[in-house]
């Protein structure tokens, strides 16, 4: 009969009544706790040690340590996809480097708790805890270590076991089960914009319209190609109306979106200066019965969905991190 082998626990692993993980800490050493606000690691204590992630919306900032009241700031740089790149404290600038699906050496040092995608690895396996501990995502096998309960009929994919469908450079997977991120946000931005775009074809193929001899809208071309408005009834003329009308409030909520999601710098201060310029519709047309009333409202519609178009094209140029200055000014006000 074969001896016996005695396993010798490396790490230990606590859960919440969420599931989610709140203590990983390598066997033998003082237990950590972990805090969350919302789906983000927050706070963790380690004994007289406590380290805290300073973060706005999904933009990490820094992270304060304090130990036997002494208080120290590292300042982070990160990527698009919250991958910490540099750590900055009192004394010198860390580099930090990653292969495509997040491996580092082991002599390539965190000064802080998070890393690849702004996530935490674990202190023993260096594999990421994905959904705040749901699964493990192994870096050096470019997969995760169990499958996915969402798959494979679900929104987990076929492929139980694969990390960002191959492609962790555009998508990231923060929750373990789907990915989102850069192509994935773009993806959602653009096919709700040409949604809202398929609406209104008919009068942008046209860039402009033509009543009583009147060229109407912003970009105007040959006659022939105006949308002749003479020829549409007035039922006509209110149906489009209400489809642009449709259409601007559609692209409001959108830009909204966006402003709210992104991190202030000049380029968003001038996105929303350009938003909330005033239209200025011509009054080319003498109104004098209800069909002249239907035209001056559809031309108002237009020229505002050009405007809002031309918005959302500039608010969807606005960088989605800060840039290390607007970090730097953020520790200067924590201190």
């Amino acid at each position: 009969m074969p001896a016996s082998t005695r396993e010798t626990p490396l790490c230990r692993y606590h859960y919440d009544p969420l599931d989610r993980l709140v203590d990983c800490t390598p066997f033998e050493r003082t237990a950590i706790q972990r805090y969350y606000c919302k789906t983000r690691l927050a706070t963790e204590i380690q004994g007289t040690e406590q380290r805290t992630i300073v973060q706005h919306d999904d933009q990490l900032l820094a992270q304060l340590q304090r130990e036997d009241g002494k208080v120290t700031a590292t300042l982070l740089a990160t990527d698009q996809q919250r991958s910490v790149l540099n750590a900055l404290d009192s004394s010198k600038p860390k580099a930090l480097a990653y292969s495509p699906y997040g491996h580092r050496p082991r002599e390539n040092g965190l000064l802080s708790l998070l890393g690849f995608n702004g996530e935490q690895p674990d202190p023993v396996t260096g594999h990421y805890h994905l959904g705040n501990g749901y699964r493990q995502f192994n870096p050096v096998l470019m997969r995760f270590n169990s499958p996915d309960s969402w798959s494979p009929f679900g929104k987990g994919g076929l492929n139980a076991y694969a990390y960002c469908s191959g492609d962790p450079i555009n998508y990231v997977d923060p929750n373990g089960h789907t990915l989102t991120g850069i192509v994935a946000t773009f993806t959602r931005r653009h096919s709700l914009t040409v949604e809202i775009t398929s609406n209104v074809q008919g009068i942008l193929n046209k860039r402009g319209m033509l009543y009583k001899g009147h060229r109407l809208g912003y970009q105007l071309g040959e006659e022939s190609t105006l949308l002749k408005l003479d020829d549409l009834s007035i039922g006509t003329i209110n149906l489009h109306t209400e489809k642009v009308e449709t259409a601007n409030a559609n692209l409001i909520k959108l830009q909204n979106e966006l402003l709210n999601n992104a991190p202030d710098s000049l380029a968003k201060r001038e996105a929303v200066a350009y938003r909330e310029i005033a239209i200025q519709y011509p009054t080319v047309l003498n109104v004098s019965n209800s069909k002249d009333k239907a035209v001056v409202n559809l031309h108002s519609q237009v020229m505002a969905f050009e405007h809002h178009s031309s918005a959302l094209n500039m608010i969807t140029e606005i960088p989605t991190t800060a840039s290390p200055a607007a970090n730097s000014a953020a520790i200067r006000q924590l201190k």
